[in-house]
């Protein structure tokens, strides 16, 4: 990594080194620029190493595109690939997307997109925000819309990306259920075990108490369970003695 600004996913990264700092390093947004500042006597490997850093602690949120900042891009590629035919009213993140990755309502020109999207790299957002731009003009995904669309170059290698990660997400959809469906087969076999062995207990201890009563006068022995107050089963024994 050198001095100056380096693209790193829709922003660019700018190292400032200066001899007043000695140990402070520090990082923020500027516009669509993160700007690192460092000690100037800092080797390349360590800079490599902070910058990194710095800019990972940022978090999404900071690294997310704006809803401006989207809308900008999306009139830009509106431009360069429309012909400015297709100029969207709002361009926003959704958290309400768990299996598209946008969407278009034509009426009020508004696209939404997923906000999974937002560590997606440049070309894959650009992507997703042009083939919603094609919605403005052709509403299905039939000749028209595919050679609109066509016209973009990174359309191959976002289309890898793309189908890539949704497999990778069904596949942990998939793990998830499987581990909460396992979790639940455990909990089941876990109650049957508990009913079987609260059951021989009562039958035991039913036999006992008919075998002490019997000894003596004619009796008639009833048995019968009530929940205790730490979710346990209780026995009760009831002897009536006759004369």
């Amino acid at each position: 990594m050198r001095n100056g600004a380096i693209l790193e996913r829709a922003f660019l990264v700018e190292v400032r080194r200066s001899s007043k700092r000695r140990k402070t390093i520090e990082a923020y947004r500027k516009g669509d620029t993160i700007i690192v500042a460092i000690p100037a006597r800092m080797s390349k490997r360590e800079e490599e190493r902070v910058v990194a850093e710095m800019v990972s602690k940022l978090g999404k949120d900071d690294l997310r595109l704006t809803s401006n900042e989207l809308m900008a891009r999306a009139l830009e590629l509106n431009s360069l690939y429309l012909g400015n035919k297709a100029t969207p009213i709002t361009v926003e993140w959704s958290s309400r997307m768990e299996r598209i990755w946008g969407s278009c309502t034509i009426e009020e020109r508004a696209i939404r997109l997923s906000n999974r999207l937002d560590d997606a790299p440049p070309y894959a957002l650009d992507y997703i925000l042009l083939h919603e731009l094609v919605h403005l003009i052709v509403a299905g995904h039939g000749p028209d819309f595919k050679a609109l669309l066509a016209i973009y170059p990174e359309l191959e290698r976002a289309e890898g990306y793309l189908e890539g990660r949704q497999i990778r997400l069904e596949e942990d959809l998939e793990e998830s259920i499987e581990s909460i469906e396992s979790m639940h087969s455990i909990e089941s076999m876990h109650s049957i075990e508990s009913i079987e062995s609260i059951g021989k207990v009562t039958v035991e201890v039913a036999e006992q108490v008919a075998k002490t009563t019997l000894k003596g006068p004619r009796r008639s022995v009833a048995t019968k369970s009530r929940p205790t107050r730490e979710g346990q089963l209780e026995l009760i024994s009831l002897a009536e003695i006759s004369a």
